[in-house]
Protein backbone atom coordinates (compact mmCIF):
# COMPACT_ATOMS: atom_id res chain seq x y z
CA UNK A 1 0.00 0.00 0.00
CA UNK A 2 1.31 3.41 -0.84
CA UNK A 3 2.33 6.13 1.91
CA UNK A 4 0.33 8.70 -0.20
CA UNK A 5 -2.63 8.01 -2.97
CA UNK A 6 -2.03 9.50 -6.66
CA UNK A 7 -3.69 9.21 -9.90
CA UNK A 8 -0.31 9.94 -12.33
CA UNK A 9 2.44 12.92 -12.83
CA UNK A 10 1.23 16.28 -13.97
CA UNK A 11 2.98 18.27 -16.81
CA UNK A 12 5.19 20.68 -15.29
CA UNK A 13 6.14 24.42 -16.46
CA UNK A 14 9.96 25.84 -16.59
CA UNK A 15 9.19 28.11 -13.68
CA UNK A 16 7.56 24.71 -11.70
CA UNK A 17 10.81 22.78 -12.57
CA UNK A 18 13.16 25.68 -11.23
CA UNK A 19 11.02 25.86 -8.25
CA UNK A 20 11.17 21.62 -7.53
CA UNK A 21 15.14 21.83 -8.48
CA UNK A 22 15.79 24.83 -6.77
CA UNK A 23 14.69 24.33 -2.96
CA UNK A 24 14.66 21.83 -0.21
CA UNK A 25 13.05 21.14 2.74
CA UNK A 26 12.35 23.90 4.81
CA UNK A 27 15.75 25.10 6.53
CA UNK A 28 16.08 28.89 5.89
CA UNK A 29 16.63 32.17 7.38
CA UNK A 30 13.46 33.43 5.62
CA UNK A 31 11.61 36.59 7.36
CA UNK A 32 8.43 38.08 7.25
CA UNK A 33 6.82 41.40 7.59
CA UNK A 34 3.56 42.72 7.13
CA UNK A 35 2.58 46.16 6.40
CA UNK A 36 -0.66 47.52 6.11
CA UNK A 37 -0.64 51.47 4.06
CA UNK A 38 -3.29 53.86 3.22
CA UNK A 39 -3.15 53.66 -0.51
CA UNK A 40 -5.32 56.57 -1.66
CA UNK A 41 -2.16 59.25 -1.49
CA UNK A 42 -0.17 57.20 -3.99
CA UNK A 43 -3.32 56.34 -6.10
CA UNK A 44 -3.65 59.93 -6.29
CA UNK A 45 0.01 60.83 -6.63
CA UNK A 46 0.13 58.47 -10.16
CA UNK A 47 -2.87 59.62 -11.46
CA UNK A 48 -1.87 63.31 -11.41
CA UNK A 49 1.67 62.62 -13.05
CA UNK A 50 1.81 63.75 -16.89
CA UNK A 51 3.58 61.27 -18.56
CA UNK A 52 3.11 59.64 -22.10
CA UNK A 53 2.73 56.09 -20.47
CA UNK A 54 0.13 54.74 -17.21
CA UNK A 55 2.07 54.14 -14.04
CA UNK A 56 1.45 51.69 -11.45
CA UNK A 57 1.92 50.61 -8.26
CA UNK A 58 4.58 48.53 -9.14
CA UNK A 59 6.55 51.33 -10.54
CA UNK A 60 5.99 53.18 -7.76
CA UNK A 61 7.59 51.12 -5.15
CA UNK A 62 10.35 50.48 -7.00
CA UNK A 63 11.28 53.73 -6.61
CA UNK A 64 10.67 53.71 -3.47
CA UNK A 65 12.77 50.57 -2.51
CA UNK A 66 15.87 52.37 -4.62
CA UNK A 67 15.59 55.16 -2.52
CA UNK A 68 15.78 53.17 0.64
CA UNK A 69 18.81 50.67 -0.36
CA UNK A 70 20.32 54.40 -1.44
CA UNK A 71 19.92 55.24 2.37
CA UNK A 72 21.39 52.48 3.86
CA UNK A 73 23.75 51.02 1.13
CA UNK A 74 25.48 48.41 3.66
CA UNK A 75 22.25 45.91 3.26
CA UNK A 76 22.90 46.21 -0.86
CA UNK A 77 25.04 43.21 -0.28
CA UNK A 78 25.44 39.79 -1.67
CA UNK A 79 26.95 36.65 0.54
CA UNK A 80 30.26 35.32 -1.34
CA UNK A 81 32.26 32.44 0.56
CA UNK A 82 30.41 33.46 3.65
CA UNK A 83 31.15 37.20 3.38
CA UNK A 84 29.07 39.81 2.86
CA UNK A 85 30.37 41.82 -0.32
CA UNK A 86 28.70 45.78 -1.20
CA UNK A 87 26.88 45.32 -4.87
CA UNK A 88 27.86 48.41 -6.98
CA UNK A 89 24.78 49.26 -8.34
CA UNK A 90 21.09 48.88 -7.07
CA UNK A 91 18.72 47.01 -9.19
CA UNK A 92 15.48 45.22 -9.22
CA UNK A 93 14.02 42.32 -10.43
CA UNK A 94 9.94 42.62 -11.62
CA UNK A 95 8.77 39.39 -11.77
CA UNK A 96 5.89 39.31 -14.98
CA UNK A 97 3.02 36.39 -15.94
CA UNK A 98 3.35 35.17 -19.22
CA UNK A 99 0.25 33.40 -20.71
CA UNK A 100 0.41 32.10 -23.87
CA UNK A 101 -0.97 28.34 -25.92
CA UNK A 102 -3.40 28.15 -23.03
CA UNK A 103 -0.20 27.67 -20.91
CA UNK A 104 0.83 30.40 -17.81
CA UNK A 105 4.68 30.44 -16.61
CA UNK A 106 6.63 33.41 -14.59
CA UNK A 107 9.37 35.46 -15.75
CA UNK A 108 11.02 38.74 -14.90
CA UNK A 109 13.59 41.57 -16.11
CA UNK A 110 15.81 43.51 -14.37
CA UNK A 111 16.13 47.56 -13.64
CA UNK A 112 19.62 48.52 -13.43
CA UNK A 113 19.69 51.69 -10.48
CA UNK A 114 16.85 52.17 -9.58
CA UNK A 115 17.68 54.79 -6.93
CA UNK A 116 18.89 57.25 -9.99
CA UNK A 117 16.54 57.04 -12.45
CA UNK A 118 12.78 58.65 -12.81
CA UNK A 119 9.18 56.97 -11.86
CA UNK A 120 8.84 57.34 -15.53
CA UNK A 121 12.03 55.66 -17.03
CA UNK A 122 10.76 52.90 -14.80
CA UNK A 123 7.62 52.76 -16.10
CA UNK A 124 9.06 53.14 -20.23
CA UNK A 125 11.51 49.64 -18.78
CA UNK A 126 8.78 47.99 -17.52
CA UNK A 127 6.74 48.46 -20.72
CA UNK A 128 9.25 47.62 -23.19
CA UNK A 129 10.37 44.54 -21.09
CA UNK A 130 6.98 43.13 -20.72
CA UNK A 131 6.14 43.81 -24.29
CA UNK A 132 9.31 41.76 -25.34
CA UNK A 133 8.92 38.60 -23.01
CA UNK A 134 5.20 38.36 -24.21
CA UNK A 135 6.31 38.30 -27.75
CA UNK A 136 9.03 35.72 -26.55
CA UNK A 137 11.57 37.41 -27.79
CA UNK A 138 13.93 38.04 -24.46
CA UNK A 139 17.10 35.36 -25.50
CA UNK A 140 18.08 34.90 -21.39
CA UNK A 141 14.00 33.59 -20.50
CA UNK A 142 14.38 31.41 -23.77
CA UNK A 143 17.95 30.31 -23.47
CA UNK A 144 16.66 29.54 -19.37
CA UNK A 145 13.20 27.67 -20.43
CA UNK A 146 15.29 25.83 -23.40
CA UNK A 147 17.67 24.77 -20.75
CA UNK A 148 15.40 23.83 -17.88
CA UNK A 149 12.83 21.94 -20.08
CA UNK A 150 15.73 19.62 -21.89
CA UNK A 151 16.70 18.98 -18.12
CA UNK A 152 14.70 15.87 -16.21
CA UNK A 153 13.64 16.92 -12.61
CA UNK A 154 16.19 14.69 -10.86
CA UNK A 155 19.00 16.47 -12.33
CA UNK A 156 18.23 19.89 -11.42
CA UNK A 157 19.43 19.53 -8.11
CA UNK A 158 22.61 19.57 -9.11
CA UNK A 159 22.45 21.47 -12.10
CA UNK A 160 21.88 24.24 -9.49
CA UNK A 161 24.33 23.49 -6.75
CA UNK A 162 26.89 23.57 -10.08
CA UNK A 163 25.35 27.23 -11.00
CA UNK A 164 25.27 28.48 -7.41
CA UNK A 165 29.16 27.48 -7.49
CA UNK A 166 29.96 29.24 -10.30
CA UNK A 167 28.20 32.28 -9.99
CA UNK A 168 28.57 33.21 -6.59
CA UNK A 169 31.66 30.78 -5.25
CA UNK A 170 33.92 31.37 -7.86
CA UNK A 171 31.77 34.53 -8.45
CA UNK A 172 32.08 33.85 -12.43
CA UNK A 173 30.34 35.67 -15.27
CA UNK A 174 30.08 33.97 -18.59
CA UNK A 175 28.54 35.62 -22.15
CA UNK A 176 25.92 32.67 -21.90
CA UNK A 177 22.54 33.78 -21.70
CA UNK A 178 21.70 30.71 -19.58
CA UNK A 179 23.99 32.21 -16.86
CA UNK A 180 22.86 35.53 -17.01
CA UNK A 181 24.83 38.44 -14.75
CA UNK A 182 23.30 38.51 -11.76
CA UNK A 183 19.89 38.96 -12.97
CA UNK A 184 18.36 39.31 -9.74
CA UNK A 185 20.10 42.15 -8.26
CA UNK A 186 19.22 43.89 -4.64
CA UNK A 187 15.45 43.22 -4.52
CA UNK A 188 12.53 41.01 -6.41
CA UNK A 189 9.08 42.97 -6.80
CA UNK A 190 6.12 40.59 -7.86
CA UNK A 191 2.74 41.77 -7.88
CA UNK A 192 0.16 39.26 -6.25
CA UNK A 193 -2.82 42.03 -6.81
CA UNK A 194 -2.30 40.85 -10.59
CA UNK A 195 -3.85 37.61 -9.41
CA UNK A 196 -6.69 39.33 -7.38
CA UNK A 197 -4.47 38.47 -4.00
CA UNK A 198 -4.61 40.73 -1.82
CA UNK A 199 -1.65 39.17 0.88
CA UNK A 200 0.64 36.52 0.41
CA UNK A 201 4.15 35.74 1.74
CA UNK A 202 6.49 34.61 -1.34
CA UNK A 203 9.78 32.83 -0.71
CA UNK A 204 13.04 34.35 -1.44
CA UNK A 205 14.73 32.56 -4.43
CA UNK A 206 17.99 30.49 -3.62
CA UNK A 207 19.83 30.96 -6.62
CA UNK A 208 19.33 34.82 -6.86
CA UNK A 209 21.23 35.12 -3.58
CA UNK A 210 18.77 38.85 -3.48
CA UNK A 211 18.25 39.73 -0.02
CA UNK A 212 14.85 41.35 -0.09
CA UNK A 213 11.41 40.22 -1.79
CA UNK A 214 8.65 42.34 -1.66
CA UNK A 215 4.71 41.24 -2.97
CA UNK A 216 2.46 43.64 -3.89
CA UNK A 217 -1.14 43.04 -2.61
CA UNK A 218 -4.39 43.93 -4.13
CA UNK A 219 -6.07 46.92 -2.59
CA UNK A 220 -8.65 46.93 -0.30
CA UNK A 221 -11.65 48.53 1.09
CA UNK A 222 -10.38 48.90 4.69
CA UNK A 223 -10.44 50.92 7.83
CA UNK A 224 -8.08 53.46 8.67
CA UNK A 225 -7.27 56.53 11.03
CA UNK A 226 -7.71 60.00 9.71
CA UNK A 227 -7.56 63.12 12.68
CA UNK A 228 -8.22 60.42 15.48
CA UNK A 229 -11.68 59.59 14.26
CA UNK A 230 -11.97 55.82 11.80
CA UNK A 231 -12.22 56.24 8.15
CA UNK A 232 -13.38 53.84 5.28
CA UNK A 233 -10.65 54.09 2.67
CA UNK A 234 -8.33 52.11 0.33
CA UNK A 235 -5.47 49.96 1.94
CA UNK A 236 -2.93 47.47 0.36
CA UNK A 237 -0.90 45.32 2.00
CA UNK A 238 2.95 44.99 1.12
CA UNK A 239 4.46 41.56 2.08
CA UNK A 240 8.28 41.51 2.90
CA UNK A 241 10.55 38.51 3.33
CA UNK A 242 13.80 39.19 3.95
CA UNK A 243 17.16 36.92 4.22
CA UNK A 244 18.51 37.07 7.50
CA UNK A 245 21.52 36.62 7.13
CA UNK A 246 21.79 39.99 5.11
CA UNK A 247 19.46 41.66 7.38
CA UNK A 248 18.62 42.24 10.87
CA UNK A 249 15.30 43.40 12.56
CA UNK A 250 16.73 46.77 13.09
CA UNK A 251 17.76 47.39 10.12
CA UNK A 252 14.52 45.42 8.62
CA UNK A 253 12.16 48.07 11.09
CA UNK A 254 14.72 51.34 9.48
CA UNK A 255 13.52 50.15 5.63
CA UNK A 256 9.73 49.36 6.46
CA UNK A 257 9.74 52.99 8.63
CA UNK A 258 11.28 54.54 5.31
CA UNK A 259 9.18 52.80 2.86
CA UNK A 260 6.07 53.70 4.69
CA UNK A 261 6.82 57.42 5.34
CA UNK A 262 7.19 57.59 1.60
CA UNK A 263 4.17 55.66 -0.04
CA UNK A 264 1.46 57.47 2.12
CA UNK A 265 2.97 61.10 1.58
CA UNK A 266 4.49 61.04 -1.29
CA UNK A 267 3.81 64.57 -2.54
CA UNK A 268 6.55 65.45 0.30
CA UNK A 269 9.02 63.34 -1.31
CA UNK A 270 8.43 64.55 -4.88
CA UNK A 271 11.89 65.07 -6.03
CA UNK A 272 12.68 61.54 -5.48
CA UNK A 273 10.73 59.94 -8.18
CA UNK A 274 11.78 62.74 -10.52
CA UNK A 275 15.37 60.80 -10.57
Amino acid sequence: MKHIETSGTMPLSAFRKVSIGNWRHPRDPQTYVEVELNVEPALQFLKQQQMDRPLSLTHYIAKILGDCFARQPELNSVLLRGKLHQRKEISAFITTLIKQKGSVDLAGFSIQNIDQISLEEIARICEEEVQIQRRGEDPEIKALQKTFKSIPVLLLKPFFHLLDFVKYTLNFSTQSPTLPRDRFGTVIITNIGALGLQNAFVPLTPCARTPLLVAVGKPFEGVGVVNGEATVMQRIKINVTFDHRYIDGYHGAKIVRRFSKIFENPEKFAALFTG
